[in-house]
């Protein structure tokens, strides 16, 4: 890959309470102001985001195709302000992802199986093109979960300014297959494609109970006979990191916790989180299941 691997590839594990209770249901994000990697609502608080900035003149995450072309640096190059080491109102010393196609967009397509799950928050940013911009994203069927926009946020310069840039993202907790970012004119060009995969799937069978209940919380997509941590990170409101439970992935990458709802949790509002490797032999966090216990 080249370079610091910070520079261009980034994986950020942070096991905080904080951040696992950020994520949420179909939300769109932006457009925000991004001149660095400081500016993107997912790096501080989510606990794996992978980022790419094309700086080592490569599209190289693992499990995402994109259908356009690295641009190095140039005069009209617009990458992300801080990508050069300097935060200077000028993107033409970085690389970028550019289509000349900017109607029809630039697409990027998540693989469930390499990823170990698809990701349920994803961001990118916009950092030049013609016209109105819209995202758009796509569920786990490929449906589309609206369009966000459009918007008119282009300068209509085309020498590197970056103070027009803006962060879109899309929170889609059932998983994203893809996301689409298009302008109605010209090319479009974008930088810091960014994602949290959790890597497998915490489900419950019901999220409202009361004393006495039977309740079902499986994690799947996890490594057969590996450990799975079953942990509640925030009660109402309030970070925490409790154990729940140890177990182990079986053959099919599976792991069960049946309990019946014991008494005295009346009026908690329960946030769980599975921690362990995916089957992809990665250390992976799960997506969040609430449970209401009334």
């Amino acid at each position: 890959m080249g370079r610091l691997m910070m520079k261009f590839w980034t994986l950020s594990l942070t096991l905080t309470a904080a951040a696992a209770g950020d994520l949420a249901a179909q939300t769109y994000l932006g457009p925000s102001p991004y001149l660095s990697r400081a500016d993107s609502p997912y790096i501080p608080v989510l606990p794996v985001t992978f980022l790419d900035d094309f700086e080592d003149n490569r599209f190289d995450m693992p499990g995402v195709t994109g259908n356009g072309g690295i641009v190095v640096p140039g005069p009209i190059t617009d990458s992300v302000d801080a990508d050069d080491g300097l935060i200077d109102g000028f993107g033409t010393s970085g690389h970028t992802y550019f289509t000349g196609n900017g109607p029809a967009g630039l697409t990027f397509n998540f693989d469930a199986t390499i990823l170990g799950g698809l990701p349920t928050s994803v961001g990118v940013v916009w950092t030049d093109g013609e016209g109105n911009t819209s995202f758009e994203a796509f569920d786990a069927s490929g449906a589309s979960l609206g369009v966000h926009g459009p918007f008119s946020i282009a300068d209509n310069k085309i020498t590197g300014e970056t103070a027009e840039d803006r962060f879109f993202g899309i929170d889609h907790t059932a998983g994203i297959s893809a996301i689409n970012i298009r302008n109605t004119a010209g090319g479009i060009e974008i930088d810091h494609l960014q994602f949290y995969a959790p890597g497998f799937l915490l489900t419950a069978d019901q999220h409202a109970v009361a004393a006495g209940d039977p309740l079902i919380l499986t994690t799947s997509g996890g490594m057969p006979g590996g450990t799975n941590l079953l942990a509640a990170v925030d009660v109402n409101g309030t970070p925490t990191f409790t154990r729940i439970l140890i177990s182990s992935f079986d053959s099919a990458g599976i792991s069960t916790f049946a309990p019946t709802v014991p008494a005295g949790l009346s009026g908690l509002v329960v946030e769980l989180l599975s921690i362990g490797f995916a089957s992809s032999g990665t250390l992976q966090l799960s997506n969040i299941a609430e449970i209401d216990f009334l």
